[in-house]
């Protein structure tokens, strides 16, 4: 290498730092730092995981600053020879500009090409562990004491949604007032028919969702139902089945307390008594409803009592749901 190749390239590649520690500066301070700030505030996450989430994301970030770096020490390194001159005196000493430029140009391709290596290697290992980092952390539902009205997801090991819960508050390391039941407004039928039920639609190989069997029109999102609910032999009041815009699906929040003083509903949702359980709904009449749970080992066989069994909207990974003869 050239003592002119080794000027040069010493002038781009300081030039060249300082342009991606500032870019980066730049994005971290706008949009990653909120991020982060977020994601302690309203989710609960640790301080340690959110930083180690934010570190994960560095690669993406570099994949932008390198180019604005590379376009900021070209212009830079140029101006700055222009204005001392040194341009005129190589031009006087017989060197061309393509000479002058090929150091910038060999600089700047090595840039592009570790700008792609970044993007195509490196970039999707670190946005998938950022992923399972961040999936971890909800996993051990570190929830802000006090903290009224959220949401967040279970998700299964592919990766596709398993529950979404929606909780009312959080006291005293506890949740209530939790949502553990999806009614859509429409199924897709995957055993059985719905013709001559409530459930059926023009098209037969879909039906009405669950919240049709709590005499909702589905369509009509604006309403609100409070419901008794039956449980273990008490009277839980009141449950509220109603539209959620942010999900577009009908929910059923399981709540309530007894007249006898005992806990309230959501309570016995804290003890997870209704996870991996099969909830059945009896209806006594359109303001009461008996509930019961059974096994989710039994699946097999609530499908084959069932006269139809549907999933919620399309997707077959969707919450089932189904009419029992």
């Amino acid at each position: 290498m050239k003592l002119l190749d080794k000027y040069i390239l010493k002038q781009i590649i300081e030039m060249f730092v300082m342009g991606v520690l500032i870019f980066t500066s730049i994005i971290f301070a706008s949009d990653t730092f909120i991020t982060l700030i977020k994601q302690i505030s309203m989710y609960g996450i640790p301080f340690k995981i959110a930083f180690l989430i934010i570190i994960l994301h560095l690669p993406s970030v570099f994949v932008m600053t390198i180019p604005m770096g590379v376009l900021l020490a070209t212009v830079l390194t140029l101006n700055s020879l222009s204005l001392n001159s040194e341009i005129t005196v190589m031009r006087a000493c017989g060197i061309g500009i393509n000479r002058i430029a090929k150091p910038i140009f060999i600089f700047s391709v090595i840039m592009a090409l570790t700008s792609f290596f970044l993007n195509e290697t490196v970039v999707p290992v670190m946005t998938k562990r950022s992923t399972d980092l961040a999936l971890y952390a909800f996993s051990k539902k570190n929830i802000p004491e006090g903290k009224e009205n959220f949401t967040f997801k279970e998700i299964k090991d592919s990766g596709t949604l398993k529950r979404l819960f929606y909780v009312g508050d959080c006291t005293d390391g506890n949740l209530h007032n939790i949502t553990v039941l999806d009614a859509s407004k429409e199924g897709t039928i995957q055993s059985g028919t719905a013709n001559n039920t409530i459930y059926a639609k023009d098209d037969e190989s879909k039906m009405y969702g669950g919240v049709k069997f709590f005499d909702i029109d589905p369509e009509n999102t604006m309403i609100e139902k409070e419901i008794t609910i039956n449980y273990k032999g008490r009277d839980y009041y009141p449950s509220t089945i109603k539209f959620t815009p942010d999900n577009g699906s009908w929910r059923i929040q399981l709540k309530g307390d007894p007249k006898d003083g005992t806990e309230p509903l959501s309570k016995h949702g804290n003890k997870q008594e209704f996870v991996n359980k099969i909830l059945i709904f009896e209806k006594i009449n359109t303001n009461y409803f008996a509930l019961s749970l059974i096994e989710d080992s039994e699946l097999d066989i609530i499908k084959t009592q069932s006269r139809v069994w549907a999933v919620n909207g399309n997707n077959p990974n969707s919450k089932a749901y189904g009419m029992l003869l």
